[in-house]
């Protein structure tokens, strides 16, 4: 069947989800190989919180998605350990997924001490469905997520591929903090005001 015919059938006969999560849509071709000639309104993306027994599956995730950008073998090594999300991570944070069937990618809010702040973490997207509009769904309802805890402001670690994308969304450079791992190596801070606060 073409994309275009499943998108027609799909938009008369939505499929819908029970239980907690935000169903969003998309083209399913999209998720195996090239883009739908549609913008994002056939079948469902589901926004949900991490379930404790995907750690590992989100861990490997993040690790492809992270080599997807471009790093050799010796740099992956060094920040495997940095990439690997605990129980204690999907516990001590709100860490979101967007899922169709798999899980395509994830994104997390944490509170910062001052208690007015927040911080993004986590966002990391399927490597073959990178630039298909997942990041968005997900930015966006961490966005609203922290609107909803009357946060005034976002920070992030970003990669320095990904300030573009963070700049559309708002957020500008403030700094940079060192890395931990990679000596001489730095990632861009970047925060976003939300205009709010408690």
């Amino acid at each position: 069947m073409s994309c275009g015919l499943f998108c027609a059938l799909a938009l008369l006969r939505p499929r819908t989800e029970s239980g907690f999560g935000v169903v969003l849509r998309t083209c399913p071709e999209r998720i195996l190989e090239s883009p739908c000639p549609l913008p994002f309104d056939t079948s469902t993306i589901t926004l949900r919180r991490a379930r404790l027994d995907e750690a590992d599956a989100l861990s490997d995730l993040i690790f492809r998605a992270k080599a997807a950008i471009g790093y050799d073998d010796a740099f992956m090594e060094a920040v495997r350990e940095d990439m690997v999300i605990t129980r204690e991570d999907i516990e001590g944070r709100e860490l979101w997924v967007a899922e169709r069937e798999a899980v395509l990618g994830c994104g997390s809010l944490a509170l910062l001490p001052d208690g007015l702040s927040g911080e993004i973490k986590t966002m990391f997207i399927e490597p073959g469905v990178k630039r298909g509009g997942i990041g968005t769904l997900l930015l966006e309802h961490l966005f609203a997520r922290a609107q909803s805890l009357g946060l005034s402001r976002l920070e992030l670690e970003a990669e320095p591929t990904a300030v573009p994308f963070y700049e559309k969304h708002g957020f500008a450079v403030f700094g940079d903090s060192p890395s931990t791992l990679i000596e001489g190596r730095s990632l861009p801070l970047m925060q976003r005001d939300l205009g709010q606060g408690k």
